[in-house]
């Protein structure tokens, strides 16, 4: 029976390079802290989605900008390891991208709730105020969908 290579025993010609997604495992760190402040600063945008169209688009695009450079954070976590599941370096990597994506994702819990709060018209007015929402119309009306059946605050 042949013996398994390990990661490091692989030819790199044989291997798939991760340098396009980050250059570096430094590349990468720094990119970590880039997404926890960004995460804080997207609370910055809490109880002001109602008050302008323009303060919606920034919140919005901020909130996409964060999930892109998300995927490409995790996505360079989840391929290192898949080169070598048994490093505990990559096993950790993975723990981190997850508990960073929780955090994300309740620094923008907010974002559904304020916008179905909006006193009925509003949002629409907003769309048509505002003609960089169009991109984001699709999601938006998929939301208000939800309205009929959103629980009250009490």
């Amino acid at each position: 029976m042949q013996k398994r290579l390990t990661r490091a025993e692989v030819p790199v010609a044989a291997t798939w390079s991760l340098n396009d997604l980050f250059p570096s495992e430094t590349a990468w760190e720094v990119e970590y802290l880039a997404l926890d402040q960004a995460r804080v600063a997207l609370g910055g945008f809490q109880g002001q989605l109602a008050s302008s169209a323009a303060r919606l688009l920034a919140c919005l695009d901020a909130v996409e900008a964060v999930q892109a450079r998300m995927m490409r954070f995790s996505t360079f976590a989840y391929l290192r390891n898949a080169q070598d599941g048994s490093n505990p370096e990559y096993q950790a990597a993975i723990a981190r991208v997850a508990a960073l994506g929780a955090r994300i994702s309740a620094s923008v819990a907010f974002v559904d709730s304020e916008i179905l709060a909006m006193p009925d018209g509003l949002l629409e007015q907003c769309m048509a105020s505002e003609p960089g929402l169009s991109v984001h119309q699709l999601p938006l009306q998929r939301l208000l969908e939800l309205r009929p059946h959103r629980l009250g605050a009490d």
